[in-house]
């Protein structure tokens, strides 16, 4: 009788633990501590890369990846690391022929709880701007990216940064993620989603920023792009940007292959995009720069990630 109250114990400790979140009080106090500032240094740091074309240097993308190696470090997430793989393609439609690695970032916040569940926040690290139209695109010899996708990276450093900096211990883990590749046919999503599946992971969740600060109109909107298998995450990601935030949620086609969720999904994984409704004034354009973007909206949608992550990974 002893042992089976003991084993009831443990077990109710777990299930509390578990579904255990700060109050709504602190967790707005949290949200408040997210800093617009810190967005755009992010981006600012990453558009002074000059150019992120994932193949236009063998190499460039890794001091990319190795910058927001030492970003997550620097807030706690040690095991921070440049995740490489080949790619080799004869003739891509659009980079021509490429034959190198690439540099994934992967970063992991260890969970309390007895628990192998993963939440991922990702963005793609690279960038690409060209001009014409398909198939006579002129690729562009700097791709500075503000919008596409330092801005998503941006969202991701400023989760760990929060994080960090309140001490915050999540029951479930986080893996900090950036793809690097997205543009060139969401290479770094692909490898990193079929090797998760490979060895059997168990992710919650896979958030995925891409395109989160320009909207210059006052009624501010993010398109949730989500997927067949995840309506739960459309709906709840929804209620955070109604609760938390200023921004109004738009919603596009299921399971489109837009970005970095879609290999998750194609993997049997839950996953969401969030991109901003007027997407860029100057998409994969060497004009997109950070100074026409919208930090306060990025904060915002910073803002809706935080919960998300507060509810999925249980803070």
């Amino acid at each position: 009788m002893k042992k089976i109250s003991t084993l009831l114990t443990g077990f109710l400790m777990m299930f509390f633990a578990a579904s255990a979140q700060i109050s709504d009080i602190e967790l707005r106090e949290t949200l408040d501590l997210i800093n617009k500032d810190s967005l755009s240094h992010t981006v600012q740091c990453m558009e002074n890369f000059e150019s992120r074309r994932c193949n236009k240097t063998i190499g460039h993308n890794k001091k990319v990846a190795q910058y927001l190696v030492d970003r997550l470090k620097a807030y706690g997430i040690e095991n921070a690391r440049i995740d490489s793989f080949v790619v080799s393609i004869p003739n891509h439609w659009l980079a021509g022929p490429v034959n190198q690695y690439m540099y994934n970032v992967l970063g992991t916040l260890k969970g309390t709880g007895e628990t192998d569940s993963t939440v991922i926040i990702g963005a793609h690290l690279d960038a690409i701007s060209f001009t014409g139209t398909r198939p006579d695109f002129i690729l562009a010899e700097t791709a500075p990216g503000a919008n596409d996708n330092a801005s998503g990276c941006a969202v991701m450093i400023e989760m760990a940064r929060i994080i960090y900096e309140n001490n915050l211990k999540p029951y479930h883990n986080i893996d900090f993620m950036a793809y690097d590749a997205e543009e060139i046919g969401l290479l770094g999503s692909y490898y990193d989603a079929g090797k998760r599946r490979a060895a059997n992971e168990n992710i919650i969740v896979m958030l995925n920023n891409d395109v989160v600060a320009y909207e210059p109109e006052e009624d501010w909107g993010i398109y949730l792009v989500g997927h067949s298998n995840a309506l739960d995450v459309i709906e709840k990601a929804e209620q955070a940007l109604i609760d938390y935030t200023i921004v109004s949620p738009f919603f596009a086609a299921l399971d489109t292959e837009s970005s970095d969720n879609y290999p998750y999904y194609k993997k049997d994984y839950k996953a969401i995009r969030f991109v901003g409704k007027n997407y860029s004034a100057f998409p994969h354009s060497e004009n997109d720069h950070s100074e026409i973007l919208n930090f306060e909206f990025c904060r915002q949608i910073a803002r809706m990630n935080f919960v998300l992550l507060a509810h999925y990974a249980v803070f």
